[in-house]
């Protein structure tokens, strides 16, 4: 009954020790190729990254298609656009006070102009027109705060 008892305690101290490698790491280990990160230095995210403020989305309303093509873009300004034989016509873009504007993207079937405020808000009117249609698709779209 002894021996019985000794085998069975040696049997599993045997595995324990064929399953280690010379260094004490186990056999067949997974840290082949991994490097030592002691040394490595922590780095800050790019200047244009503010990791404590995240911008807030834009929120985009559809807007209905004006015949006369005159578009009141919130307390912003307005904005004359037109759809003529399937092309974006931009026309005047007229800011009210304590607001500028930029055209952020103008083609034949994409406009987009960005109205930025003196508080720092902003509000854009998008348009877009598919091939098969006479109307723009338009959004007013401003910066949920």
């Amino acid at each position: 009954m002894r021996r019985r008892l000794a085998a069975l305690t040696a049997v599993p101290l045997l595995l324990l020790v064929g399953c280690s490698s010379d260094d004490g790491s186990p056999a067949g280990g997974t840290d082949r190729g991994v490097e030592d990160t002691d040394d490595l230095e922590q780095t800050e995210p790019p200047a244009s990254v503010d990791a404590g403020s995240e911008e807030e989305p834009f929120q985009c309303t559809p807007l209905s298609v004006d015949p006369a093509g005159v578009y009141t873009v919130g307390d912003a300004g307005t904005v004359e656009l037109l759809a003529v034989d399937g092309v974006l016509d931009l026309g005047e873009v007229i800011p009210t006070d304590g607001w500028t504007h930029e055209v952020t993207e103008e083609d034949d079937d994409d406009v987009e102009v960005t109205f930025t405020g003196d508080d720092g808000g902003e509000i854009a009117l998008v348009a877009s027109l598919q091939a098969d249609d006479a109307d723009p698709t338009l959004e007013i779209c401003g910066r949920v705060e």
